[in-house]
């Protein structure tokens, strides 16, 4: 809003035509989307200790509920040992897992039979089997003819007799004569695809609009497929730094063809990168390239004798306009089917990996001036973090692939320990994943409430005394570092026997001296595993599953915020849904979640992920919609909670215990929560939980009607014995007191005369 809108509406509220509680609730929403920007990302408060951060940004929904984003060197070789921090935006710490399962991109080509040719009046059409259902990103075409610029449409399908959908539309394919280029010919006949396509006929069009134009022959075609994983390609932007061209025999080939344009690629030393890309502003270009190593200097003056070519190359764009096609001298002119069209190649890949050599870019200009604006991008494979998604908006709505979730990774800090998340345990299967979302790196940023850490600070080891006897369940913690800062993980079945407001948890020492804590709720998501039986359905075409973490043979009642589902089938494409059994007048409740899983490979990985509510539930139905195929597998469900998590300071030579469950135990209150934003990222020593046994010391409350668990049968036997006392008081009270016989005391005290006669004298 500018100065004069908030000028006019000041005056406006002064003069009373504007009233003040409109104009406030005006700069209230003014400021909504201030405030919208700000919570964009997490607070820093609790990652003190880490000086930098990079945003992560997710669109979309994934298949099977997990992301990956590809860690570039810089942020490997600042965080080597992996300590860093995944925070969502709802401050949630998200766990993950670094994989390093890629050491290169490989390929599967497919190579396809021509199975029909048609010649019609403005167009060639070829149809071409690749023998099976096949998954590509890129098509070669051999096609033997010269001196042409043809558009190709290409469609596919499943079936020879269709239907065909269009898969990409007038690309360009050429051959034009050019000096500087290998064999004196540019000829480009690759069609490459944003995405992964399925098909197994492939129906080529080829433009013929002029009748001059010749027909061209289709000797083969290659379907190549990429097999690097999702997220397993990283990206820099380096500079180039033009260096002077020398002179010597090993430039005297390209002195010949024209002018050389040398750079030096900036890259950090000993980089393994495996492609360079270039831009440039310029419109049209065709230039023959080389990337060399070279050993021995620091400068950009001289090139030494001593050099590596890693790869040569031709880089081009192709526009739409007239081509000044460089034909060697005393060629004859031959005929040029020419249409407009557009295209480009951009990028190379190495022959060999760099050593700690100097990476020079050498440009042939030839008789054309240097390419403008000349930038550079390396990539390579390397190190991926995959972690679980949070919820987003219901499966299968329209909005899916429009849902944007952040987070923030922050790394760099000297002091923060590598977290020990359990979904290590799935990280085979993750590694093999091909359905996990592809998220954002945003740039490097600072951390703005970084501050190294303190030494540790007064923290207290014991507290009041603790009556145990009221705690029903106990668990030993087990630590070997002597006196530190411990900090602990519950358990889902900690859960099941806490309060939900959590405050009949203590930790106690073997003097029965309680020790302050800080609890941190909803700290870290855990895995346990689910017991599954079969239930029966109503029809054979659905498998019902019902889940329950059991713990002393009994379901607990837990928050689940996802499930994961370990497949050991190899191919299918099911729909599941998730329901909770509430009550047995009603076991099937509302869905929960209803999803599509899918898995077209061995080598992928059966591994999915069902979002949930996240409120308690004891029982889940999960439903599988089979069709006319064979049941599932299910050898493994895991149910995710979010537990908190416990920090506390502690002599290892101590024996201490974790109490759980005391429903009339009041909430306690430690001095130490002042000191809640420095322990919560101060380093600390990660403690082991015992088993979770019965205390022996326990002692029912004797008030039963505060422990709430009142037996109904002495209920009864009281409320009878107060009612007979109430009858038996009612009879006495109505009933009349009897007449005392003659000549007792009671008598005399009534008349007052003695009954006995005087005796005669």
């Amino acid at each position: 809003m500018s100065a004069a809108h908030r000028h006019h509406l000041t005056s406006a509220s002064r003069s009373g035509a504007l009233p003040l509680q409109l104009w406030l609730l005006f700069q209230v929403l003014l400021a909504v989307p201030a405030i919208s920007r700000a919570q964009a990302l997490p607070s820093d408060a609790a990652q003190s200790t880490f000086p930098h951060r990079r945003s992560i940004t997710v669109q979309g929904t994934p298949a099977d509920g997990f992301a990956v984003v590809a860690l570039p060197p810089e942020l490997t070789s600042a965080a080597p040992d992996g300590s860093y921090r995944l925070i969502r935006s709802d401050e949630r710490e998200v766990p993950y897992v670094v994989t390093r399962d890629v050491g290169e991109s490989k390929d599967r080509r497919y190579t396809g039979e021509l199975v029909d040719t048609r010649h019609e009046s403005e167009q060639t059409v070829w149809v071409v089997d690749l023998g099976a259902m096949r998954r590509f990103e890129s098509l070669d075409l051999t096609i033997p003819q010269m001196f042409f610029r043809r558009r190709v449409t290409v469609e596919a399908s499943e079936q020879q007799s269709g239907p065909f959908h269009v898969i990409a539309r007038d690309v360009g394919i050429f051959d034009l004569p050019w000096q500087t280029t290998p064999g004196g010919r540019l000829h480009y006949t690759t069609l490459r695809f944003p995405n992964s396509e399925r098909a197994r006929f492939l129906r080529f069009h080829i433009s013929t609009r002029w009748r001059g134009f010749r027909a061209l022959s289709l000797q083969a075609v290659t379907a190549i497929q990429h097999l690097s994983r999702p997220g397993s390609e990283w990206s820099m932007t380096v500079p180039l730094v033009p260096m002077p061209t020398p002179a010597g025999p090993k430039h005297a080939k390209a002195a010949d063809q024209g002018h050389v344009s040398l750079y030096r690629v900036e890259v950090p030393p000993g980089l393994a990168f495996s492609r360079l890309a270039v831009s440039a502003r310029d419109a049209g270009f065709v230039r023959a390239v080389r990337v060399l190593e070279i050993d021995g200097i620091a400068s950009s003056s001289v090139l030494p004798a001593k050099l590596k070519v890693l790869t040569e190359g031709t880089l081009f764009r192709i526009a739409e306009g007239p081509v000044p096609m460089s034909a060697k001298k005393g060629d004859k002119a031959e005929p040029f089917d020419d249409e407009p069209v557009t295209g480009e190649s951009l990028s190379l890949d190495l022959d060999e990996t760099p050593g700690r050599g100097v990476i020079v870019l050498e440009v042939t200009d030839g008789d054309s001036p240097p390419l403008t604006e000349l930038q550079a991008t390396v990539s390579g494979y390397g190190s991926r973090l995959i972690f679980p998604l949070g919820p987003t908006t219901t499966a299968g709505s329209a909005s899916d692939k429009d849902a944007v979730q952040q987070y923030a990774l922050y790394f760099g800090s000297e002091s923060a320990r590598p977290r020990e998340y359990d979904l290590a345990k799935l990280a085979t299967s993750l590694a093999r994943l091909s359905t996990l979302l592809p998220a954002r790196l945003g740039p490097k940023e600072s951390n703005p409430r970084f501050q190294k850490a303190q030494p540790l600070p007064a923290v207290p080891t014991s507290g009041s005394p603790l009556q145990t006897s009221g705690f029903r369940l106990v668990r030993p913690l087990i630590m070997n570092d002597g006196v530190e800062l411990y900090s602990l993980l519950l358990s889902p079945i900690d859960l099941a026997y806490l309060r939900p407001d959590l405050g009949d948890l203590r930790v106690a020492d073997g003097s029965e001296q309680q020790v302050p804590y800080v609890l941190v709720p909803h700290a870290l998501e855990t895995r346990s595993e689910l017991q599954v039986t079969p239930e029966p359905a109503q029809t054979d075409k659905v498998s019902r599953f019902r889940l329950a973490l059991r713990h002393d043979s009994q379901s607990l009642l837990v928050p689940l915020d996802a499930i994961e589902l370990s497949v050991a089938s190899s191919f299918y494409s099911r729909a599941v849904r998730v329901r909770e059994v509430r009550t047995e007048a009603t076991p099937y409740a509302s869905v929960l979640c209803s999803a599509t899983i899918l898995r077209l490979s061995e080598e992928d990985a059966g591994l999915h992920r069902l979002p949930l509510p996240g409120h308690p539930v004891r029982e889940l139905i999960l439903e599988v919609d089979n069709g006319d195929n064979p049941p599932l597998e299910l050898p493994q469900v895991l149910g995710v909670v979010a537990v908190p998590r416990v920090i506390y300071k502690a002599d290892a030579q101590k024996a201490y215990r974790l109490l759980i469950g005391n429903p009339t135990a009041q909430s306690p209150s430690y001095d130490l929560a002042s000191l809640r934003s420095v322990l919560i990222e101060y380093p600390s020593r990660l403690a082991t939980l015992g088993e979770l046994t019965p205390n022996p010391g326990f002692r029912p409350p004797g008030n039963y009607f505060q422990e709430g668990r009142m037996n109904l049968l002495l209920l009864g036997v009281l409320l009878l014995c107060v009612l007979v006392l109430l009858l038996l008081s009612l009879r006495l009270i109505r009933s009349p007191h009897p007449a005392p016989p003659a000549g007792s005391s009671e008598a005399t005290e009534a008349t007052g005369k003695d009954p006995t006669p005087p005796s005669a004298s």
